[in-house]
């Protein structure tokens, strides 16, 4: 398997653009994480309360299942609510900088480095997706949004994904990767769906 030839930051030239993660994205994910933390503990207090200090007397083995099994709900939230928190965390630092001869990704200290002349196939995803939505406000049946995913490989088999989901202006990207294309001959596949 062939070594990439691009291996550190200063060998793909100079910083064109840095891009960072969605930071809406990245709010949403710790409010729904810290819910999810508050909402699992006072499930489980309160049930763990309900099932070892039963108020109403002497518990049966139905009910003393069923307080059981919400505890266990409650505390799958609460450890639920700290993986999201955890992969927030991870998101908040992923950074993607593209330079003159490829780009390079920093998630936490890691840096992956991708020069052009070393991708040897882009994968492109283009998926339509048709939307409900209300006729009297937009005069339309359906409301359509169009979403594009690349998946690019490198010659010793790493892949680099991404998104509008955890990149913002992906065209930026994109763009640069197409031209690319032209100067250094990989394979590009576009496949489009609709949904």
């Amino acid at each position: 398997m062939p070594q990439p030839k691009f291996q550190t930051v200063p060998s793909l030239g100079s910083e064109v653009r840095t891009l960072k993660a969605n930071s809406s994205n990245i709010i949403a994910g710790f409010i729904i994480s810290m819910l999810m933390i508050a909402g699992g503990l006072t499930l489980a207090m309160w049930t763990g309360r309900q099932t070892f200090d039963p108020v109403s007397g002497p518990l049966t083995a139905g009910e003393m299942l069923r307080w059981i099994t919400l505890l266990m709900v409650g505390l799958a939230l609460a450890l639920g609510g700290c993986f999201v928190a955890r992969g927030m965390r991870k998101l908040a630092s992923f950074a993607l900088t593209i330079c003159e001869c490829g780009f390079y990704c920093s998630r936490g200290g890691l840096v992956s480095v991708l020069g052009f002349a070393d991708i040897t196939r882009v994968d492109e995803t283009v998926v339509h997706e048709k939307l409900p939505s209300i006729k009297a406000v937009t005069d339309k049946a359906e409301s359509e949004i169009t979403s594009h995913y690349y998946e690019v490989y490198r010659c010793d088999g790493e892949r680099f994904y991404f998104d509008g989901n955890n990149l913002p202006r992906t065209c930026l990207l994109s763009g640069q990767l197409k031209k690319a294309k032209v100067t250094h001959g990989f394979q590009w596949n576009r496949r489009e769906i609709t949904r």
